[in-house]
């Protein structure tokens, strides 16, 4: 949110039950920004569920953020109409530890990373991510070597999804790694 509020032409906020996702009010959002995972509590209404897909199809936004790719693991339309990569445990998804890295952008030319620089940052490097949705391969905006792995894992990328767009981004664990690609762009 501190990073949006930087931007006078952005109103963020937080809303703490997922349950919004249910009102009305989803609809005056141009873009639902992700940053949560259930462990805790049972997943989203189906009146919920039945929004969220509703709003991202006629043109909303949805930016999920690190935990919120393993989130709603009860609901299998999230990875799959949702998500491009999902946390599965139970098949394998890890991470290195929390500990400094080097992202790098690709060469593919999308806004969101217009003019950003390779920067380090302090963060859980997601790996072993599992292909999900009706178009699992994803073209990278940003990597980073994995410890685990040894390879050049994909940390974000973007896709259309009806009329809306979804962003995608495995950087998040803390506010380090927002705020170091932020000193960049």
């Amino acid at each position: 949110k501190q990073e949006l509020d930087r931007d006078s032409r952005m109103n963020a906020r937080i809303v703490p039950d997922p349950e919004f996702l249910a009102t009305d009010a989803l609809f005056q959002t141009d873009v639902l920004v992700q940053h949560y995972v259930n462990w805790q509590r049972p997943g989203l209404s189906e009146k919920a569920k039945t929004k969220l897909l509703k709003f991202v199809n006629d043109g909303g936004g949805l930016a999920v953020m690190h935990f919120a790719n393993g989130a709603f693991s009860d609901w299998p339309n999230y990875r799959s109409m949702l998500l491009r990569r999902a946390w599965m445990a139970n098949q394998g998804s890890t991470h290195d530890a929390n500990g400094p890295f080097r992202v790098t952008p690709t060469k593919l030319t999308h806004p969101i990373t217009a003019g950003l620089a390779a920067f380090d940052t302090t963060d859980e490097l997601y790996c072993r991510q599992i292909p999900s949705g009706e178009a699992p391969d994803v073209e990278p905006l940003i990597t980073a070597t994995c410890k685990i792995t040894g390879k050049d894992e994909p940390l974000a990328y973007a896709f259309a999804r009806g009329k809306g767009r979804v962003f995608q981004s495995m950087l998040g664990h803390s506010d380090v790694s927002m705020h170091a690609a932020g000193e960049f762009h």
